[in-house]
């Protein structure tokens, strides 16, 4: 296990108070304070924008934190991005374990990667007294995380980081990953591989394209050219929708790296619609290897993911940031590629 020096912020993050509030709505700390709490004599239209600009700002009502520190309710809230994803449920597995391990218990919440989803389920989970959160990040805003470290909330990023922001994370090797999934095809003699990434402001997407890249540098190849990095949501519908749509191009490809397994899982069925024999026509690899995908015929060739560990270690580091300060670190598990049947050599 591996760990990474973490940038400071230039600029010291101070909690939010009903000050910051009163300033910007241009009302005085009072009224903050009537319309926060839904009194009766604040009209509907001011409670609606304090409370809109208190969310904006990342405010956290004090007595949340005195309650915090009066006591413990050995409750984590674990915020996840897809409940869909087979991935995520062994690091809910791996992270309920160790909460467990220490008389904790985990509260559950899904964002389906968005943004104000995300920030909706740390606001319930913060009111609801957790004493923190493991939380991966749907990465389109980073407010709710500046808000988190403003407010003081232990918590421990899962499988995503944002660079340069003193935060705890546990991640895998992305960039490792994908660079030892692409060396592998292009020493099948694959060249033309399609790569069907995730949204790039997801940091393990940039990490896997750079990776995706470094491959290419280490082999001494030029890099493919726009018409073979596509871009969807890390889902099995779009990936599938954008297959069909890359078929219909009619581009000239000879192996496919899809940023996670259920994504491949899209491009696998439309593949197989197309006519399409694997790894005869098309080798392909993915990431994550989720339980099934060694049950596929042919048995997907995948980059084993650390998604146990990946929840035990991040639930260990905030369970031993509970009551102490610590300086905030990178931890990043090894990856490995799991070559199976879904790839061959390329034909020339």
């Amino acid at each position: 296990m591996n760990k990474k020096t973490i940038e400071r912020p230039s600029v010291a993050l101070t909690p939010v108070t009903l000050n910051d509030i009163a300033h910007r709505a241009g009302v005085s700390t009072a009224t903050v304070s009537r319309a926060l709490n839904g009194r009766v004599e604040i009209s509907r239209e001011t409670i609606i924008r304090v409370k809109s600009i208190a969310a904006d700002l990342g405010y956290i009502p004090k007595r949340t934190g005195r309650a915090r520190q009066a006591r413990r309710s050995k409750t984590i809230g674990l915020v996840i991005a897809d409940s869909s994803n087979p991935l995520f449920s062994k690091i809910v597995k791996g992270a309920q374990d160790m909460t467990c391990q220490h008389g904790f218990d985990l509260i559950l919440s899904n964002t389906d990667e968005s943004y104000d989803r995300e920030r909706h389920s740390i606001a319930a989970l913060i009111d609801s007294g957790v004493d923190g959160l493991l939380l991966t990040p749907a990465q389109s805003k980073r407010d709710d995380i500046t808000s988190l470290i403003r407010n003081g909330l232990p918590f421990v990023l899962v499988g995503r980081h944002f660079p340069g922001m003193e935060v705890d994370s546990v991640v895998a090797d992305d960039e490792g990953g994908a660079l030892a999934a692409t060396d592998h095809l292009i020493r099948l003699g694959h060249q033309r591989i399609l790569f069907i990434n995730a949204p790039q402001y997801v940091s393990s997407a940039e990490e896997r394209l750079q990776g995706y890249h470094m491959a290419f540098e280490k082999n001494g190849i030029d890099a493919p050219p726009p018409e073979l990095l596509r871009t969807c949501s890390p889902r099995l519908d779009s990936a599938y929708n954008l297959m069909k749509s890359v078929i219909v191009e009619q581009i000239q490809f000879t192996a496919v790296f899809a940023f996670c397994d259920l994504m491949m899982l899209g491009v696998f069925q439309a593949l197989r619609e197309a006519g399409r024999s694997i790894p005869e026509d098309l080798s392909l690899v993915g990431f994550d290897d989720i339980e099934f995908v060694s049950l596929l015929d042919p048995p997907l060739t995948t980059v084993h993911m650390p998604k146990y560990s990946l929840g035990r270690e991040s639930a260990r580091i905030l369970l031993s940031r509970l009551g102490r300060k610590t300086e905030p670190s990178q931890h990043v598990l090894p990856t490995e590629l799991i070559v199976r049947g879904s790839t061959a050599r390329a034909r020339l």
